[in-house]
């Protein structure tokens, strides 16, 4: 993937199969060594639309030397203590003067606006979306997002793509979701809703979908079966502390989901990484693989309510 600051394109999105966080962190620093970047974490449960535009206008505050007197041009009722739709745009207003105006004394050309998980929970809501996209079609302004669910561009509004213009660009990197799991602790602590919210968006990760490599879409779908059919053998013996490889393999082999030990084995390492299925040392060093959820959540999985 190579930058361009083309004007045919307001945005970039990268989608594909696997964490981009750390893909796009290194693509910053080896090629926007020279741009301003503001960045947000689209994971985070809570994100608000508030909070990017404070981001923003702050940052232009410190980088005009206009800008603190046409912050306050603006009704500091509006901006501060008004409805909240009344001091978005009047937050968005401010940021057209300086980033849409060739003239305004910013110190930089050009702005990288970089949101992980840009189809994130908390900024799946329309007009959070239609608030991010007006930001991307400011002209000093490129947006460089991920995205996870190829559902992402259907659910947005013909305004809301236009403004976006995306450039679409597919990387696979396979890589777990280390990073953004980190704000919604680990998926292995029993009884914890948050642990319950990253498996359902690791599930999502393994949806396969018509543009992935036919490979990639057998091994996602033998994963997802594979934590399924632990969770309901766990679920049905709930007294049980795991089960062994070979136990494991039975159950997967006579669902016609694997043929050999060499290929559980390779998919297990993708569940692995993940920390669905956890590995754990039984009676007499056995080595156990067990699924640390609930009954509820464990029910939920075998039954496809992760969708």
């Amino acid at each position: 993937m190579s930058f361009y600051c083309d004007t045919e394109y307001n945005s970039i999105l990268v989608a594909g199969y696997g964490s981009k966080y750390e893909f796009l962190q290194k693509f910053a620093t080896q090629n926007l060594s020279n741009y301003p970047i503001i960045a947000v974490n689209g994971f985070i449960n809570g994100l608000t639309v508030k909070y990017i535009l404070n981001k923003f206008c702050e940052f232009l505050k410190k980088n005009t030397s206009s800008g603190v007197d046409r912050m306050n041009e603006e009704d500091p009722r509006e901006m501060r203590t008004g409805k909240l739709s009344a001091r978005i745009e009047a937050q968005l207003e401010y940021m057209r003067s300086i980033l849409n105006d060739p003239d305004s004394d910013l110190k930089f050309d050009r702005v990288i606006f970089m949101v992980h998980s840009i189809d994130g929970k908390s900024l799946r809501n329309m007009e959070i979306q239609h608030t991010l996209s007006t930001i991307a079609a400011m002209k000093r302004v490129t947006l460089i997002a991920s995205m996870d669910n190829y559902m992402y561009q259907t659910i947005l509004s013909p305004q809301t793509l236009e403004n976006f213009n995306f450039r679409v660009f597919y990387v696979d990197t396979f890589a777990p979701y280390k990073r953004e799991f980190q704000y919604l602790e680990d998926t292995n602590q029993k009884g914890n809703k948050k642990g319950a919210d990253a498996l359902k968006y690791i599930f999502k990760s393994f949806t396969s979908n018509q543009k992935y490599l036919l490979i990639a879409k057998w091994i996602i779908k033998n994963n997802r079966e594979i934590v399924k059919t632990l969770a309901k053998h766990m679920f049905e013996n709930s007294n049980l502390e795991g089960i062994e490889f070979k136990q494991l393999f039975k159950l997967c082999f006579d669902h016609a989901m694997i043929s050999s030990e060499a290929q559980l084995k390779e998919n297990l390492l993708e569940v692995l990484d993940h920390k669905v299925i956890k590995e754990i040392k039984g009676e007499r060093g056995r080595i156990l693989y067990t699924m640390e959820f609930p009954r509820h959540v464990l029910e939920q999985i075998f039954e496809d309510k992760f969708e």
